[in-house]
């Protein structure tokens, strides 16, 4: 991934776009990396914002460091939207404050998670995706027939409204208007 922060279209620019965000796109102004690019190589490990979704081509908009735009597709980016952290114990500082999901190592299965310059890594329990985050289901064992589906995030459930009080859930909102509850585990980003 590129180390130097890209400057972009601001927020402003963004939002006045022709966007078809309908809620089960990733975001208009979400940061991502590009990788496995073959004709447009040279923009792997960079990144950039989204900036629109062509649903003819299936192709994202995404807007680079230097301002220019690419079509790419899902596979070819990876967002790191903002998250927020919670139930720490060691770092109690961070408790509450809000920062970039970069990756996830699943063999340790910890988040790294960029705040201000520095990076944390932290576990999955302790990193809570905000209200709006795109993604896709992965590893149902129950409707196995959404896994693949993309989906937004809508809310947190808390934890005294799950079934099992230590495994948080949320609430997905599917492109067909059914909302599915799952554990983080099985959500991709």
């Amino acid at each position: 991934m590129a180390s130097r922060n890209p400057e972009l279209l601001s927020k402003e620019d963004w939002s006045n776009g022709p966007h078809n965000y309908r809620g089960t796109r990733i975001p208009p102004g979400t940061l991502v990396s590009f990788h496995g690019l073959k004709s447009l190589s040279y923009l792997n490990g960079t990144m950039g914002h989204v900036y629109d979704y062509h649903s003819a081509k299936g192709r994202y908009e995404v807007c680079d460091f230097d301002k220019a735009r690419h079509l790419v597709k899902f596979e070819n980016i990876k967002q790191h939207p903002e998250v927020k952290m919670e139930g720490l114990q060691s770092r109690k500082d961070l408790n509450g404050k809000k920062g970039l999901a970069l990756d996830i190592d699943k063999a340790k299965d910890r988040w790294s998670i960029q705040v201000g310059q520095e990076v944390v890594s932290l576990k999955r329990d302790n990193v809570i995706f905000l209200h709006g985050t795109f993604c896709r289901i992965v590893g149902l064992k129950n409707k196995t027939e959404l896994n693949g589906a993309h989906a937004t995030i809508r809310w947190k459930v808390d934890a005294e409204e799950t079934l099992q009080k230590d495994q948080l859930r949320y609430d997905l909102h599917l492109a067909n208007g059914e909302t599915v509850r799952v554990k983080q585990e099985n959500i991709q980003l």
